[in-house]
C-alpha cells in the first residue's frame, strides 16, 4: 500500500435550486484526508464483478475521517465508494469503482 492525500466528497441538496431541465442542482463539500491506497483483493473483485460492479482500487482511511461520503477523488480522478467497512474499528476500508467522466469533465455518483 502507498500513502496518498485523498479528497472525500459529499453531495448536498442545494435547497431548491434547479437546472435548466428542472432537476435539483447538487452541491458538494469535500474533506482532505491522509489515506492508504491499495489494490482490490481477488475475491472482492470477482464477487463485485459478478454483481455488476468493477472495483478498481481500495482506500483505507481512519474511522473518524470518514462520514459516509459517496465519492473520493485522487489526482483529479473520481471514484464511487461501492462498499465501506471497518474490520478493527480504527480504519475504514473503501472499495471503489471509477466514475465515468461526462462531457466537460463532470462526474456524478448519483447520491
Amino acid at each position: 500500500m502507498r500513502f496518498v492525500d485523498l479528497t472525500l466528497v459529499s453531495k448536498l441538496d442545494t435547497g431548491g435550486k434547479l437546472d435548466a431541465d428542472g432537476y435539483p442542482i447538487p452541491d458538494e463539500t469535500s474533506t482532505e484526508v491522509y489515506a492508504e491506497m491499495g489494490e482490490v483483493k481477488r475475491l472482492e473483485f470477482y464477487e463485485a464483478l459478478r454483481a455488476g460492479t468493477r472495483l478498481s482500487c481500495v482506500f483505507r482511511v481512519r474511522v473518524p475521517d470518514y462520514a459516509g461520503q459517496t465519492i473520493v477523488e485522487l489526482n483529479g480522478k473520481r471514484y464511487k465508494v461501492e462498499r465501506a467497512y471497518s474490520k478493527d474499528g480504527e480504519w475504514m476500508e473503501l472499495n471503489c469503482s471509477e466514475l465515468p467522466t461526462a462531457k466537460g469533465g463532470v462526474t456524478d455518483a448519483g447520491s
